[in-house]
């Protein structure tokens, strides 16, 4: 079970504001309501936090409330998610809705101008909601995300030869680029953060941000096969279908998901494991 905190900037959240919110909450989430501005109690670190941003709520308010949002994030182990759930209202009268439209467009210009607190800024995000259904949905894919394991560990951990074959794929600080990973791939940037879940803009702020470096491995994994093959051919090898996939292309399977499968693979032919 995951926890979700849910919040508002600057008066008392209430349960009825949660239904609102979420009429018919998602399965696999603890809803936990915060009725003044987050603190980070003594271990304490949701999952994700979802901050109600009401009729009254203002860039000062949003601003007020960052900082303690970026503890909380830097609280949890891999990185809370932040949805910013600003709320759009289609039935005002034209007068009211082009204010309705500053206000809403100056939020978000503060909120993207303090992304650089946040440890992970490419876990934060905003949805612009005229029901619960579009933040049900992005609780949904939030939880996928959180089920993303590492790969599993292996020999070729440690063997020298391989590691160093993809050293490339690392920056100073010890993680793993997403920049690198592309280019190694013969892939774009875009096309990664797809594949990852994640915006361009994003990933392009901070391609090794730890909350990725998960995902990242299972293409660390695959680059692995570069100790043996070279690079135009690694990059021929990943758009060639294999009768090992199913006939599917090794990239089909980055894509898809399927990366554990992907990487086990390439374990077997680096050891010559039978398949």
């Amino acid at each position: 079970m995951k926890t979700l905190l849910v919040t508002t900037p600057q008066r008392r959240m209430t349960a009825e504001d949660v239904n609102d919110l979420f009429p018919h909450k998602p399965k696999w989430w603890h809803f936990e309501v915060e009725h003044t501005t987050p603190s980070s109690p003594t271990g304490f670190a949701p999952h994700a936090i979802v901050v109600q941003v009401g009729d009254t709520s203002t860039p000062a308010h949003i601003k007020a409330l960052i900082h303690r949002l970026a503890h909380m994030q830097t609280s949890s182990p891999r990185g809370s998610f932040v949805v910013f759930a600003l709320k759009w209202r289609a039935e005002l009268a034209i007068q009211r809705a082009r204010t309705q439209q500053r206000r809403l467009q100056a939020i978000m210009e503060e909120i993207n101008q303090s992304l650089q607190e946040f440890p992970n800024p490419d876990r934060v995000d905003v949805s612009i909601a005229q029901s619960g259904h579009d933040l049900s949905a992005k609780l949904t894919l939030i939880e996928a995300k959180l089920r993303i394991t590492p790969p599993r560990p292996g020999p070729l951990d440690r063997v020298r030869e391989v590691v160093e074959a993809t050293g490339d794929l690392r920056v100073a600080n010890g993680n793993l680029s997403a920049t690198a990973v592309a280019a190694a791939f013969g892939i774009s940037l875009n096309q990664l953060a797809g594949w990852l879940g994640r915006t361009r803009q994003a990933l392009n702020k901070t391609p090794d941000a730890d909350s990725v470096q998960h995902e990242l491995a299972f293409f660390e994994s695959v680059a692995r096969l570069r100790a043996v093959v070279p690079k135009d051919g690694f990059q021929k090898w990943l758009r060639m279908p294999n009768p090992e996939l199913d006939d599917k292309t090794p990239l089909d399977l980055l894509a898809s998901g399927e990366r554990q499968v992907l990487a086990d693979l390439v374990d077997d032919m680096l050891t010559g494991a039978p398949n």
